[in-house]
């Protein structure tokens, strides 16, 4: 038999209108004044807080007055259609920009400009937190300047992310549940945000009694295309499966293979082996996949070793007497979230 390790929906989601007022509240803008907005890109959950801000800052200072950056990070560039889909709203008359990371060049002068970021508040193995600064660095930057931030150690990019945070006026944070609902927004202050920091960590995370044979770990939110969903091989460094045991990923992006410029080459084609890429986390351990969007070719490609191929969790859990489901929240959940 396999055992299912339980989830709970954490806190209750707060109502646009609540979200709205605490944005009136904390964000204080005048009618003349330029307002920069950095968002995360469509790779990362969509809550109504995204809407509430734009809604808050075009009101104040008029569509002129706004410009949009979105930090895509590693991740192919986010179309018109679904960055409006982003802030549920079309628009017209914003200036909008999209991150390159194939190009490095200094970042434009916006002294001038009021800067609000906006982003979600969830565990992330080497900085703590997704959000916050995250959207400049790695957010809004190249390739090699992602590769160096991640060669800091975590307390060095701690401190960076800090030093970035510095530089936003208002750092509009998302607490959400695992339905990507938000149950609370922090917005520039700190001690409420690191508390928010280690709530997420308990609303995410569960707490395997033991190792299992086999392991099925499902991307909630990091599952826009199949490069993102290899993220859970980062859980390898937990003692979540055993020796010689198997990890399954169960994912169906709806973009494919997909693109991140990390685990690919310069030009963006050919994608990188996982299992050589996380094989000091993997170790021994077996990699299985369920994924009915990509084909098995395609799959193989990402993979040095031969992988095996179900079609469904139940052709897995028929094979298994020792198996946990567990879903992998997020970017890099600190333990898996489990149903």
């Amino acid at each position: 038999m396999y055992s299912m390790v339980g989830l709970s929906l954490g806190a209750t989601l707060l109502e646009s209108w609540e979200i709205g007022e605490s944005i009136k509240r904390k964000i204080h803008l005048r009618s003349d004044e330029k307002v920069l907005i950095m968002s995360d890109d469509i790779f990362r959950p969509n809550t109504v807080l995204h809407m509430e801000v734009l809604d808050y800052v075009i009101k104040t200072v008029g569509r002129d007055n706004v410009i949009i950056v979105v930090a895509s990070g590693m991740h192919r560039a986010s179309t018109l259609q679904e960055i409006e889909s982003k802030f549920s709203a079309k628009l017209d008359g914003i200036r909008l920009y999209r991150n390159s990371p194939l190009v490095s060049f200094p970042f434009a002068d916006f002294s001038e400009y009021t800067r609000i970021s906006i982003g979600t508040i969830m565990p992330h193995i080497f900085v703590k937190r997704s959000g916050g600064g995250k959207v400049v660095v790695p957010g809004l930057t190249s390739v090699a300047g992602a590769i160096n931030f991640h060669k800091l150690t975590r307390s060095e990019a701690v401190r960076y992310i800090r030093r970035i945070e510095r530089g936003i006026d208002y750092v509009v944070s998302g607490v959400i549940n695992r339905l990507g609902e938000v149950v609370n927004i922090v917005i520039n202050d700190i001690p409420v945000r690191l508390s928010e920091e280690r709530m997420s960590k308990y609303n995410f995370g569960v707490i395997l009694d033991e190792p299992a044979d086999v392991v099925v770990l499902e991307p909630l939110f990091k599952n826009g295309d199949f490069m993102q969903a290899m993220n859970v091989l980062r859980l390898c460094k937990y003692n979540i499966v055993n020796d010689g045991g198997t990890i399954c990923i169960k994912c169906s992006p709806k973009d494919g293979i997909g693109v991140h410029y990390i685990f690919q080459q310069v030009n963006g084609i050919k994608p990188a082996k996982f299992d050589v890429a996380f094989s000091e986390l993997i170790g021994d351990r077996k990699l299985a996949v369920i994924c009915p969007t990509i084909s098995r070719l395609q799959i193989d490609e990402c993979f040095e070793k031969p992988i095996t191929h179900y079609k469904t969790p139940f052709d897995l859990y028929d094979n298994c007497t020792n198996l946990k489901v567990s879903h992998y929240l997020g970017a890099d959940v600190m333990l898996p979230q489990g149903e």
